[in-house]
């Protein structure tokens, strides 16, 4: 559907079922302590490959719709896990996230087909706020992708994150089981190499907690 003038009319008003129903069960108030007022929005196992699009088009008008017409704006959690989504539609979303100015908290993108997280990481790079958790289980994630984006954290000047009272750090939690990269001994080797260069201080790589809880 597009408007006189040739330009496609948002989503809101092209679906506006599918837009009152991502609002009512996607989308809720964060319940943490600290967050007030930020949102979440949820869309586990609910995102498949072919509606992908979709996403993304009901997202920009949600976010013009309720929290100004541009950016930056400030999400505390985006959970996409569990879709099976491919390296494509990574490289879109972030392109998107990146347009839009769109800073998250938490990033849940566990339970896909990545396997390339470059587009992830420019993301990241280019980012003026620090991420606080990035779930990656359950990917096809090598060696050689978490080497890019631990390189990508510890040369970052935002990372870690201060506390709220300034008096410590808070380092970015990246969750990895189920990837082929924790077989054999190249993360715990990659690991080290990290806690021998004082990395440990920007980021806390975790095999067996959960930020989605």
């Amino acid at each position: 559907m597009y408007d006189a003038t040739g330009k496609r009319l948002p989503y809101h008003v092209r679906r506006p079922d599918a837009y009152k129903s991502f609002v009512t069960h996607n989308v809720t108030m964060s319940k943490e302590k600290g967050c007030e007022g930020l949102m979440d929005i949820s869309l586990i196992k609910l995102c498949p490959e072919v509606y992908f699009q979709d996403f993304i088009d009901c997202l920009k008008s949600w976010l013009k719709n309720t929290l100004g017409e541009s950016g930056p704006y400030h999400l505390h959690k985006v959970d996409i896990s569990y879709n099976n989504l491919s390296n494509a539609s990574l490289k879109n979303m972030m392109k998107e996230f990146k347009a839009l100015e769109l800073r998250i908290d938490l990033l849940n993108l566990s339970g896909n087909y990545y396997s390339d997280l470059h587009p992830l990481i420019d993301y990241i790079w280019e980012g003026e706020q620090p991420i606080k958790a990035l779930g990656l289980r359950n990917n096809r994630l090598q060696i050689d992708d978490i080497n890019g984006l631990i390189r990508c954290i510890y040369n970052h000047e935002n990372y870690p994150e201060k506390s709220k009272n300034n008096k410590s750090y808070v380092p970015l939690r990246i969750e990895l089981e189920g990837n082929p990269c924790c077989e054999g001994t190249k993360l715990s080797d990659l690991l080290n190499e990290i806690v021998h260069k004082c990395g440990h201080e920007k980021m806390y790589i975790s095999v067996d907690d959960r930020i989605s809880d």
